[in-house]
């Protein structure tokens, strides 16, 4: 027995002898779907093995006795939509039966169908991706939120109203210790004694002033 040839096509050839896209050919061999029919190293489909696990899957309905042409026309539209439909051999039902016009070439209608596949797949990806990015969004709104109300995340113009309260409340404090302390000075026994009196009413208003959280300031 003659041993049977093995033939090899690229992925958009496969695609198009079984009728679905390349993307869908790319997608059956990323998950798996098309294995011993996938050869690596030549980056080619082995058809024989890819019908076997994948193409069988796709393969174009033929008539059947008993069954027209319209009927059969019928049934692989329904198939195409993903509607389960039930032939039947009223008149009205093949009425509404989309033919295919006997001008219109197979390759014609081929690439309609494959435009309207990457199409739907397109649109589906690009709307999860909206739908994605929509709740990132939402769910950095509710962690700046959260932070602010838990006084992580402090808004700037906040800090500079502290910040200069704060300067002008320090300011004050220091110029009014020579008043404060001048009689003192005054009636020091030395020099020594006078300077030591100015240096502790000092470092008293600097010690006030180093514990922040204590304050009361007007933001």
């Amino acid at each position: 027995m003659a041993k049977k040839e093995i033939i090899y096509l690229s992925k958009s050839a496969y695609a198009r002898s079984i009728g679905v896209s390349e993307k869908a050919v790319r997608k059956a061999i990323d998950e798996g779907k098309i294995k011993k029919g996938w050869d690596a190293e030549k980056q080619k489909v082995i058809k024989h093995l890819a019908d076997k696990e994948y193409g069988h899957l796709h393969e174009v309905a033929k008539p059947r006795p008993g069954i027209s042409q319209d009927k059969l026309a019928a049934k692989i539209e329904s198939e195409k939509k993903g509607v389960i439909r039930t032939i039947k051999p009223d008149k009205s039902v093949l009425k509404k039966t989309d033919v295919q016009s006997p001008n219109k070439s197979e390759s014609s209608e081929e690439n309609e169908q494959l435009k309207t596949v990457d199409f739907e797949e397109d649109t589906t990806l690009v709307y999860a991706e909206i739908i994605r990015r929509k709740a990132l969004i939402e769910l950095a709104l509710e962690k700046k939120k959260l932070e602010e109300a838990e006084d992580i995340l402090v808004r700037k113009e906040d800090v500079e109203k502290v910040l200069f309260s704060y300067g002008n409340q320090l300011k004050k404090s220091l110029l009014s210790v020579p008043a404060r302390v001048i009689d003192d000075m005054l009636s020091a026994a030395n020099k020594i004694e006078s300077l030591n009196i100015l240096t502790e009413a000092l470092v008293e208003c600097l010690e006030v002033y180093a514990n922040i959280d204590s304050l009361r300031l007007n933001k």
